[in-house]
């Protein structure tokens, strides 16, 4: 059925394919020159028509369009090229770093962050076998480009929300682009943390954009559980072999060089035991220790200590318990019977904490956690 339209929907298809048709044949001849030797050029630069046109289609705001063309179409001819290279001798293969480079941030524009760590993280790939040491890095930020398009905008966003308090509260830093940019290296020492630390991030950020259904804050809990376990990995990563178990024996050790904190922490778990003992006869633990009930007076009690707290060492201990906590009860419970579903504020403060206590690993790696303020 034709509508009013149709015609002018027409129109605009049959332009983009000739366009696409376009980048493709031109690809497809670079290509060609570079198989048979002709190519003086370097090997970016054979995808220099699908770079201009992923150039327009961000500026337009159809910035998957680029993207599209490069998975449907570029990447076989690519990939037959390569084929082609790999019977030569010596052997030799096309850099297909922009394509894949400039695909991701198309996908990560347009909010398609599974595509584009793909993709992002393929160019890094790139990079790596043409000699670049930092090229596993380009999705970290370690690189300009990434920077500006992850780090950046991750900070700027996180400097809009109340999460820069609680943060430095507990801390003693300040949250900006340098102080996000030194974690997410720092986790580079196993790099799958430093992966989940930054896609957790790019997901909340962009939830800010929708209404906040049933759907969403489900999205914006369960991520918060994913930096709960960055937060476990990146003990595991450093940390000795002598130390073992869950997150909450490993973060007491961590505390245990500022005994302001230690105690803090010691205390915070006392309160927990006696909200929530075990059963005197059978020694089960209370029936509730890992439901809502646990998780939403745990935060409670943690945001009121936090207040009361007099210390920066004193609010790491505090904030380290309601982590330890959270990790072994939100894997449990991601449904709207948590407080912090519909209370925003108090879902950013918790994300605060969780991202401070991250930090705080960073500190007990380098030897500065004895160094937090104890008075």
């Amino acid at each position: 059925m034709n509508t009013p339209y149709t015609g002018l929907m027409n129109q605009a298809l049959s332009s983009f394919a000739s366009i696409e048709s376009e980048v493709v044949e031109q690809t497809k001849m670079n290509l060609v020159q570079r198989v048979v030797g002709l190519w003086r050029r370097s090997d970016d630069d054979i995808f220099s028509a699908h770079t201009t046109y992923a150039v327009e289609c961000w500026r337009a705001g159809i910035p998957e369009l680029a993207s599209r063309i490069w998975e449907s179409a570029l990447s076989h001819e690519a990939a037959a090229a390569d084929t082609a290279l790999a019977r030569m001798t010596p052997p030799d293969r096309i850099h297909k770093g922009a394509p894949l480079y400039n695909s991701g941030f198309g996908y990560l524009l347009a909010g398609n962050l599974d595509r584009a760590i793909a993709l992002i993280s393929e160019a890094g790939s790139e990079e790596s076998l043409k000699g670049n040491a930092a090229g596993n890095r380009l999705l970290l930020g370690d690189h300009e480009l990434t920077e500006k398009s992850v780090l950046t905008p991750l900070a700027t966003w996180l400097g809009s929300t109340t999460v820069l308090s609680d943060y430095r509260d507990i801390t003693s830093h300040v949250l900006d682009i340098t102080q996000l940019k030194s974690t997410v290296n720092w986790l580079c020492t196993k790099i799958e943390n430093a992966l989940q630390f930054i896609v957790s991030l790019l997901r909340l950020k962009s939830t800010t954009a929708y209404t906040k259904t049933d759907a969403v804050r489900h999205i914006r809990v369960q991520t918060l559980a994913d930096l709960l376990l960055v937060v476990e990995s990146s003990l595991r990563a450093w940390q000795p072999g002598t130390v073992s178990g869950q997150l909450y024996s490993r973060l007491e050790p961590v505390l245990g060089v500022n005994e302001v904190a230690l105690r803090a922490f010691k205390a915070a778990e006392s309160r927990f035991a006696t909200q929530f003992p075990k059963d005197p006869v059978t020694r089960q633990d209370h029936p509730d220790k890992e439901t809502h009930v646990a998780v939403n007076w745990e935060i409670s009690d943690t945001l009121s200590a936090l207040t009361t707290a007099d210390s920066v060492a004193e609010r790491a201990g505090v904030a380290c318990h309601l982590v330890a906590r959270l990790r072994n009860s939100l894997m449990h419970v991601i449904d709207g019977s948590i407080d912090m579903y519909s209370k925003d504020v108090e879902y950013d403060r918790v994300l605060g904490i969780v991202l401070a206590v991250i930090r705080l690993s960073q500190s007990g790696n380098d030897g500065t956690l004895s160094d937090l303020p104890t008075n």
